[in-house]
């Protein structure tokens, strides 16, 4: 089972392998969340929690739709954002950060809104998140909302355990190409398999 945390920035969770644009202690594996190296219908659950608000609304369009891409039939997102009526100005703005400009927020969001793009980019059986229950969040301030979203379809049965990809945690520089991922991937186990390919690194 392979589960996906987006923009995991200073907040991994347990059980996912947890992506962000920058390297750091927390990040399993670096890439751009609106191109993810995995095969379509390939992730069991998708987490993506104040990362929608980092893109633009271009950006956040295709990223709608790349995780929609990758998640198997049947199967979740869960999206949470700073309501940009209820969060307070100082924070809905956020810092700047010219030489990390994904750090920096260049969308604002409302839950009417996010249902609406959500569903334009295909997702289904669309509801609002119990943001006082929903178990991935590092912390439940009045301000944000969530939506929880399904991918239509059946859902496929879980892989064997033998055929599952592991993305083990690294932070040092050390370089790897491959021919489906083509920038460099920071690789510090020599372990890490390609997720199209499969092929070791």
């Amino acid at each position: 089972m392979t589960k996906i945390n987006l923009g995991v920035g200073e907040f991994p969770l347990n059980g996912f392998v947890n992506i962000d644009v920058y390297e750091g202690d927390c990040v399993d594996l670096v890439c751009n969340v609106i191109k993810l190296p995995y095969e379509d219908n390939s992730i069991d659950e998708c987490y993506a929690g104040h990362v929608i608000e980092h893109l633009t609304m271009e950006e956040a369009r295709k990223g709608l739709k790349e995780w929609l891409r990758v998640l198997k039939p049947g199967c979740h997102i869960g999206i949470v954002i700073p309501e940009k009526h209820l969060t307070p100005k100082h924070m809905l703005i956020g810092d700047k950060f010219p030489n990390e400009p994904y750090k920096e927020h260049h969308s604002f969001w409302d839950g009417e809104m996010l249902k609406k793009e959500v569903k334009k980019a295909g997702f289904e059986n669309i509801e609002t998140m119990n943001i006082n229950t929903y178990p991935h969040l590092v912390a439940r301030p009045h301000w944000q909302v969530g939506i929880i979203a399904r991918k239509g379809g059946e859902k496929m049965k879980d892989k064997k355990s033998e055929e599952q990809i592991e993305i083990p945690k690294f932070n040092e520089k050390e370089y790897s190409w491959c021919k489906h991922e083509k920038k460099v991937v920071y690789n510090r186990t020599k372990k890490l398999h390609c997720p199209i390919c499969k092929k070791l690194l």
